[in-house]
This record gives C-alpha cells, structure tokens and sequence, in this order.
C-alpha cells in the first residue's frame, strides 16, 4: 500500500512536469506562428511575429504562475494533513509566529 502511494505520486509528479511543459510551449509556438501567417498574409512586417511572441510568452508566465500556486497550494495541504495539524490551526500559528516577528 505504501509502496502505490510513493508510485502515484512519482506519476503525479511526471504529468505536472508534462502538463507543464505542454502549457509553456503551445501558447508561444502557436501564437508565433500565427504571427507568421498574419506578418505573411498582410506583408507587414515582422510585427505580428515580435507582438505574437511576446503575447504568448506572457501568456506561458501566467499559465505557470497558476499552475504552480495550485501545486505548492496542494502540497501545503498534503504536509498539513500529514502532520495532523487542521488548516486553521496551521494559519493560526502562522498568523502567531508573524506577529512574534515584527
């Protein structure tokens, strides 16, 4: 049983990575490449391919941002749970420790 457990994650580890890499790169190939054909289509120049480009790449930022606040958000949980302590516990004494700090 322990043994599956350690295996699921290690599989839901590899699909965050593949999901990752999935988000990061279609949004600036695809919007590249539409900036080709736009650039192409109107003969303007190479704008459309620098706008696309720059669009996508912020796009992939966002699309990390929030992928990875969703997993270190479930990560959080997973070490709470394992540690026993209930979520408002745990905002509680982090909430304390804060105050103790300034």
């Amino acid at each position: 049983m322990k043994q599956s457990r350690s295996f699921m994650q290690v599989m839901s580890g590899i699909m965050m990575v593949g999901q990752l890499g999935i988000s990061l790169i279609f949004p600036i190939l695809g919007l590249t490449v539409l900036g080709v054909y736009l650039s192409e289509r109107f003969e303007t120049g190479v704008w459309p391919i620098v706008v696309g480009a720059v669009v996508g790449v912020i796009t992939a930022g966002c699309t990390y941002y929030r992928l990875m606040r969703a997993f270190l958000a479930r990560q959080r949980a997973e070490d709470t749970a394992k540690k026993g302590n209930s979520p408002e516990k745990d905002t509680a004494r982090q909430e304390t420790e804060k105050g103790d700090k300034t």
